[in-house]
């Protein structure tokens, strides 16, 4: 397998065309490639049979961009060699969108789950350097992996992922960790404007989000809550609560979804998880079903009933008439930026959108919101409206999470682990 080393760096002059210069691959026993370099080879032999060179050319582009590492082609879009899942309308919406193949789009919700689990593993092992890694689709399969600096020893991760020929690699100024410290000093104060905050991975960033920035930025400067990995972003629409939901089954008088069905932890009872900003009281159809225990605030939104006249099953609904099996959980540090999932409400119905962000905090709709929240959304694609909170988000038959909340047309949910955390309840993955 052959790595290619690309540097990129801002040019004095106007102009933003690429100009590779190939530089000399040099063996060497270690080294690492971060944002303060200039260029440099790195050479990495791996000792078993047969005995593979991988060299990592560095390439000097002129280009006001990260520093990028490459690791082999692109996926030939034609290509019909995947073995698609079973048939899900998860591959179809896909295919659809992206104007792929139906063996194509399943090796590429295979690939995305490959790209949760490097992402949780990268998050874990380098926790320093790693800033996060993003999933693009088109005009071919891509997955973006980002560090401050990086070596032979992150390489080897990436490549021996599966992912390694969809791989590149960019250097960037700002850690993960950092980011995330800087989004938990973005506090609105008392009787100040209120705003949303996230992570924007691909531009390696805090962001605050605003109708009113000059307003909130002073504000956030008096606090000395702004730092230089902040930027302050107007938008025209915060997260808004949304009271009436659908998701897996309508639940009357409370105008909410049923999530999931759930077990609770120690005594084995079986019931339903809806939004925690609903209504206490809730129905299906003419039954009441009790309420049993809520957490509303900060990382959780989230409340919990039995059904005592019903038998509860580890399936959602997915379209009228259509449900699907649950059978495994996607947790939080498994679910990439740019990774497609689908939800089904009872306003919006089915449809699906990319992740993009998982560190978004929606302080307009929850109550001291932690930035643990996924954000959703697709071009043209209304995913939220009031009627969605609490419907169930999936891909394939894994558990992803529970809409909250909206924010204009993207849809913001709390993702599968923190339902579980919340609570202490276990989202069924079997009957």
């Amino acid at each position: 397998m052959r790595f290619t080393v690309t540097r990129t760096r801002k040019e004095s002059s106007a102009g933003g065309s690429h100009r590779p210069i190939e530089g000399v691959c040099t063996e060497v026993s270690s080294g690492r490639l971060g944002a303060s370099q200039s260029s440099g080879g790195l050479c990495i032999r791996r000792n078993h049979a047969p005995q593979v060179l991988v060299c990592l050319v560095a390439l000097v582009t002129i280009l006001s961009s990260p520093t990028h590492v490459a690791f082999g082609a692109a996926p030939d879009s034609k290509s019909s060699t995947a073995t698609i899942p079973d048939p899900y309308v998860d591959v179809d919406n896909f295919a659809k969108y992206f104007g792929v193949s139906r063996a194509e789009a399943g090796q590429r919700l295979e690939l995305q789950d490959l790209a949760g689990e490097l992402d949780g593993l990268l998050a874990t092992r380098y926790p320093k350097t790693y800033s996060g890694l993003w999933i693009d689709q088109q005009p071919d399969f891509r997955v973006t992996v980002a560090f401050t600096e990086f070596g032979r020893d992150e390489l080897g991760v990436i490549g021996q992922s599966g992912l390694g020929q969809y791989a590149n690699v960019v250097v960037v100024d700002h850690a993960l960790s950092d980011l995330n410290r800087a989004l938990a000093a973005l506090v609105p104060e008392k009787d100040a404007p209120l705003f949303d905050a996230r992570i924007d991975v691909r531009k390696n960033r805090a962001e605050v989000l605003t109708p009113t920035p000059e307003a909130v930025e002073a504000d956030l400067a008096a606090q000395g809550a702004l730092s230089s990995s902040t930027v302050v972003v107007r938008t025209a629409q915060l997260s808004e609560r949304e009271s009436y939901i659908y998701g897996g089954l309508f639940l009357v008088d409370g105008g909410c979804t049923s999530g999931y069905g759930i077990i609770k932890a120690g005594t084995g009872t079986r019931g339903i998880v809806t939004a925690g900003h609903c209504p206490n009281t809730q129905y299906y159809g003419p039954d009441l079903l009790p309420f049993q225990a809520q957490a509303v605030g900060g990382a959780y939104d989230e409340q919990w009933h039995t059904a005592p006249t019903y038998t509860v099953e580890n399936w959602i609904n997915i379209a009228p008439g259509t449900t699907r099996t649950i059978t495994s959980r996607q947790f939080y540090v498994n679910q990439p930026v740019g990774a497609t999932v689908c939800k089904y409400g009872m306003t919006t119905g089915a449809t699906c959108g990319e992740i993009v962000t998982r560190t978004y905090q929606p302080s307009a709709c929850i109550s001291g919101a932690t930035a643990t929240y996924v954000q959703v959304s697709r071009s043209g694609v209304n995913e939220s409206e009031g009627g969605d909170s609490g419907a169930p988000w999936y891909s394939g038959h894994a558990a992803w999470g529970m809409h909250d909340c909206g924010a204009g047309n993207d849809a913001i949910y709390m993702a599968e682990d923190y339902i579980e955390y919340g609570l202490n309840i276990t989202v069924m993955t079997a009957p």
